[in-house]
């Protein structure tokens, strides 16, 4: 982690071109280091750490978040659902192609599944409109993640203070 403390301010920056940028000097540009500054160290770096974990906590949080279906997403889902209802719809298919476009997709093959919906719409052909809604299911969804211990999967563990080990630090002026 890259972590530039602003004595001035008391913030923490943690964008690394930002950061590079402050570090970056003229090689004849002379170095003066506050004395002062060096009693402030340990200080500064306990508030450094507890930053980078929780910023990663946060981050842990926002990734473990739900994402939301889109609007066309869920029409096509609600549609399916619909269709479920329809004479000579096998039940069981049409369960495992919603368990397919559950999970939040990204624009194109949204795209793809509104012109699905829309040429049902036209036809009214139920098996040929699952059919099209299963074959964007089978190429871009996404799998959920198994729960499984078998499976040889990590989760990622949470940082803590302990799994900090600082590499160096540098005074800029």
């Amino acid at each position: 982690f890259w972590r530039y403390y602003d004595f001035a301010t008391g913030e923490i920056e943690d964008n690394r071109l930002a950061i590079a940028e402050l570090i970056r000097c003229k090689p004849d540009e002379a170095r003066i280091v506050d004395p002062a500054l060096k009693d402030d160290i340990h200080t500064i770096m306990e508030r450094v750490e507890e930053q980078i974990v929780q910023a990663a906590k946060h981050q842990e949080t926002v990734s473990a978040a739900p994402k939301e279906l889109s609007s066309d997403q869920s029409t096509v889902i609600v549609a399916l659902q619909q269709a479920m209802n329809a004479p000579g719809v096998e039940r069981k298919h049409v369960m495992r192609v919603l368990g397919m476009l559950s999970r939040p997709m990204h624009r194109a093959p949204v795209k793809e599944l509104k012109k699905s919906l829309a040429q049902f719409q036209k036809d009214a052909d139920v098996a040929a409109f699952i059919t099209a809604c299963e074959k964007i299911g089978v190429r871009y969804a996404e799998q959920p993640p198994s729960n499984s211990v078998d499976d040889g999967a990590e989760r990622r563990k949470a940082i803590s203070r302990d799994d900090l080990h600082l590499i160096c630090f540098d005074f800029l002026s």
